[in-house]
Order: C-alpha cells, then sequence, then structure tokens
C-alpha cells in the first residue's frame, strides 16, 4: 500500500511538470492530426457546412490516381537526392575540418 502512494505521488509529479509542456502540443499538434485524419474519410468541400461519410473511397480513389503516383516520384526523388547531397557535403566538409590545414588555428 504504502509503495502505490509512492508511485501515485511519482505520477502526480510528473504529469505537474509536464502537462504545461502537454497542452499546447495537444491543442495544435495532436488534435489538427486526428481532425484531418477524421475528415480524410468524408466528403467535406472546407466550405460548405454539410458533410457525408464517405468511408475509403478517397483512398481508393487517391491510389488509383495516376498524378498521385507521379507526385509520390518526384517528392521521392527530391527527398532522396537532397539527402545524399546534404550528407556527402556535410561529410566532405567535417572532413575538411579535422585534417591539418595551415591557418586552422
Amino acid at each position: 500500500m504504502n509503495k502505490m502512494k509512492v508511485k501515485f505521488k511519482k505520477i502526480r509529479t510528473v504529469l505537474f511538470f509536464t502537462l504545461p509542456a502537454m497542452i499546447p502540443m495537444i491543442m495544435f499538434w495532436i488534435s489538427p492530426i486526428l481532425k484531418s485524419g477524421w475528415l480524410s474519410f468524408t466528403d467535406w468541400d472546407y466550405m460548405s457546412p454539410s458533410y457525408s461519410y464517405v468511408g475509403l473511397k478517397n483512398y481508393t480513389d487517391l491510389f488509383q490516381d495516376e498524378r498521385f503516383w507521379n507526385a509520390l516520384k518526384v517528392t521521392g526523388s527530391f527527398a532522396l537526392g537532397t539527402f545524399v547531397l546534404t550528407i556527402i557535403f556535410g561529410l566532405a566538409l567535417a572532413l575538411l575540418l579535422q585534417s591539418k590545414l595551415r591557418g586552422k588555428s
């Protein structure tokens, strides 16, 4: 029983210190992610006050669209190219700074 009180007190202390950081994170990060995930299952056009639930229809339409696959391919190649060039440039710069250069100190 005494261990339970100590454990509850520790949990309460952790919650007391993390709650001020969690409130904005829930309001501005987690809640919009959940709301947009729920909205992706509707046919709402962001203008009209009414909408209906369409289930996975939006996703089946998306995966059958050729423009989606083209955009995914272009985005993937851009991200991969940017990532590879950034890593190569960063490693080259680190090796250059690690070497003994004249006037470095």
